[in-house]
């Protein structure tokens, strides 16, 4: 067990499967699409070299910001999403009613 081999696949093991890894993982990928989009849709495609020094700029503040918030980022966007599908599933409850409604009238 105190080969360098397995002391190493232990360590990226632990690593791997801590909850802050995970979490900074995620935080990451959210935070470098947002600058990926955020560039696109601010610059697009150009071959102005000036331009695209201003898109990778953007897309670096716009990843960095995102990565330091993503906590409440995340907790707004699953607020949003739970009205969403709160709002989705009463629009549903009340057809459903109304159906009920309509057969006992018929």
């Amino acid at each position: 067990n105190l080969k360098p081999i397995n002391l190493i696949k232990n360590s990226l093991k632990e690593i791997v499967t801590s909850n802050d890894f995970q979490s900074n993982a995620i935080n990451t990928a959210i935070g470098i699409t947002s600058g990926f989009v955020a560039k696109k849709v601010l610059v697009g495609e150009t071959h102005n070299p000036l331009s695209k020094i201003v898109g990778n700029m953007i897309e670096l503040v716009v990843a960095n910001k995102v990565f330091n918030n993503a906590e409440g980022i995340k907790s707004i966007g699953g607020f949003f999403l739970k009205k969403l599908f709160n709002k989705t599933n009463s629009e549903d409850e009340s057809a459903s009613d109304d159906d009920k409604k309509s057969v006992s009238a018929v």
